[in-house]
């Protein structure tokens, strides 16, 4: 029992942002909006579309995995690429602006 707990106590936290169990659903373009994914100490641009009806969720979602970052390992990013976001067959979906 004391190796379990020993092993639980060392595990890092996870900081992945992971929308799939949000409401990713929709019937128009203005019912989603873009979000990131992905871990939130790292510059990956991964985003996915939600619902806005979940975004203070999706918000609370962001700041407990930002909390769970190391301080040395947050790292100073540069701005991601605009993305569009649409509803398409029912599911928010969103694809990157053309240049």
């Amino acid at each position: 029992m004391t190796a379990f707990l020993l092993f639980f106590a060392c595990t890092e936290p996870d900081t992945t942002i992971d929308v799939s169990q949000l409401d990713q659903t929709c019937e128009v373009a203005e019912d989603c909006m873009a979000v990131f994914v992905g871990s939130a100490c790292g510059c990956d641009c991964s985003s996915e579309g939600i619902n806005v009806a979940d975004a203070d969720a999706y918000n609370e979602l962001w700041q407990e995995s930002y909390d769970a970052c190391d301080t040395d390992e947050i790292l100073q990013c540069v701005a991601c690429d605009d993305v569009d976001v649409s509803c398409d067959a029912g599911m928010c979906i969103v694809t990157p602006l053309s240049e």
